[in-house]
């Protein structure tokens, strides 16, 4: 510029994603611009592209969580997961976290909780416990055992549960299974004693009673007459 006449004056630092940091992002007057000798031309050098702060979004929902992003010009990329913590909908971390310094343009990843993991319960029956335990553990859920005696299914076996098989629960929710004992023993009552007959009496003879003599007849006296 100095040969031309001109001066020339650093104003500023500015972002630009077309121009490389340190080199001439803008001027006044523009290129092309006749002008005097001894104008002063100024100049914006670029910084390179713009940075800016990833904002806090934890606890906000989605919507919300992505209106921010865009307006400072970062591309969110929502990744759902479940959470028993976090309600349904509202963001539970990003990636990079709050405070990051990016380029705008650049992604970040917003986890949005979907809720609490649901699980469909499988179907126990005539599982056996170990067999019952463990597919209840491969699917998060935990069990609780109460037995019965049965008379149809296997000792060692499940005989029913609850919840019924298919039924979508959340994971670590508690699972009844019965299992059975076999059939119950019953003891062979005890026969009631044969009773001893009591020996009737002997009747005693009734004394045979004895005849009063019957007296003799008084004589009577004759009288002559």
């Amino acid at each position: 510029l100095s040969t031309h006449g001109l001066r020339l004056t650093v104003t500023d630092v500015i972002p630009s994603g077309d121009v490389p940091d340190g080199l001439v992002a803008r001027q006044e007057p523009a290129q092309g611009e006749r002008v005097a000798d001894g104008t002063t031309v100024q100049v914006w050098l670029s910084s390179g592209p713009e940075q800016v702060s990833v904002p806090d979004v934890v606890g906000l929902s989605e919507g919300d969580a992505r209106s921010q992003l865009l307006d400072l010009g970062l591309e969110p990329d929502i990744i759902p997961e479940a959470s028993e913590e976090v309600e349904a909908g509202l963001v539970i971390r990003t990636v990079p976290s709050a405070g990051t310094r990016l380029t705008a343009g650049d992604p970040v990843q917003v986890v949005v909780s979907t809720g609490q993991a649901m699980v469909r319960v499988p179907s126990l029956r005539l599982l056996t416990e170990g067999e019952a335990i463990l597919a209840l553990d491969e699917r998060n859920l935990r069990v609780l055992k109460v037995e019965e005696f049965s008379n149809v299914v296997d000792a060692g076996k499940v005989i029913r549960q609850d919840p019924e098989p298919g039924i979508e629960v959340p994971e670590n929710s508690e699972v009844t299974i019965v299992v059975s004992k076999g059939p119950e023993e019953t003891e062979e009552p005890t026969p009631d004693p044969t009773p001893t007959p009591t020996a009737e009496p002997t009747p005693t003879e009734e004394p045979t009673p004895t005849e009063e003599p019957t007296p003799d007849p008084t004589p009577t006296e004759v009288v002559d007459g």
